[in-house]
Formats: C-alpha cells, sequence, structure tokens
C-alpha cells in the first residue's frame, strides 16, 4: 500500500542515491557503527522498495489491460464472439473477472 501511495516519489534517483551510499559505506575502510546501521537500512529499504516498484507496476499494467478487455467486452454488439477472441489471447483472468464482476 505505501508503495502504491509513494510510488511518484520513488524516481531511480532516489533508489541510485541508496545504493550508491551504501557502496560508499562499503568501501569505507572504518565505518562507524551509525554508518553501518544507516547502510543495512539503505540496504534492505532499497530492496523493498525496488520489489515493491516491479509489483506495482505489474499489478498497474494487468488492472489497465482487463479495464480495456471490459470496455471492448461491453461495448461489443456479439458478446459471445467477443468472449472467445479475449479467451483466444488467453486475456481473461482474475483481475478481468474481478472488474466483470464489480460492472455487473
Amino acid at each position: 500500500h505505501e508503495v502504491a501511495r509513494m510510488r511518484p516519489a520513488i524516481t531511480p534517483a532516489l533508489l541510485k542515491h541508496m545504493d550508491r551510499s551504501v557502496n560508499m559505506t562499503k568501501l569505507s575502510t572504518e565505518p562507524t557503527q551509525a554508518e553501518l546501521d544507516k547502510m543495512y537500512e539503505y540496504e534492505a529499504l532499497s530492496q523493498v522498495l525496488k520489489e515493491g516498484i516491479i509489483m506495482f507496476d505489474t499489478m498497474k499494467m494487468q488492472a489497465l489491460r482487463a479495464q480495456e478487455n471490459v470496455k471492448f467486452l461491453l461495448t461489443a454488439k456479439d458478446k459471445k464472439s467477443a468472449i472467445l477472441e479475449l479467451a483466444g489471447k488467453n486475456e481473461i483472468d482474475d483481475t478481468f473477472i474481478v472488474l466483470l464482476e464489480s460492472n455487473a
């Protein structure tokens, strides 16, 4: 949920800054405990954000594709052939079914 809310602020520049900070601490000859703690936090946060972004972007694309498919189905004159066409393209998935049920 938080990744979705903060997605616009999670930029490649932010992730690069976090990775650079981690690398600088790793290359430091004698990092302090505070620097090591910050490094571990940045490392974990960076990993969580990268995975969250991938998941969020995937879910967003699935929702948009499902929206287009529901619109296609609802505006089709021949619903049966539209369903067969979607099934032939393997476009009927859980997201499509949920969106279709919410429009019923």
